[in-house]
């Protein structure tokens, strides 16, 4: 005998759905900045030497 599944009410299968699109992504973000900083070592600019996330505030403000 099968055993009878729960189908969840829509606004959980909605809240489901968007923590896995964010979840998604915030991977495609991370993969994106990785090659990102992969080019940027590959032309022997090591900024993470200098700053601790290159796409954070500080390694986007302008250098005076």
């Amino acid at each position: 005998m099968a055993k009878a599944s729960c189908i969840p009410p829509r606004e959980q299968r909605e809240r489901r759905d968007l923590t896995q699109q964010r979840t998604q992504l915030v991977q495609e973000r991370t993969g994106v900045v990785n090659r990102l900083q992969k080019v940027l070592e590959d032309v022997n600019l090591k900024l993470s030497a200098v700053f601790s996330d290159i796409t954070g505030l500080s390694g986007r403000a302008p250098r005076l």
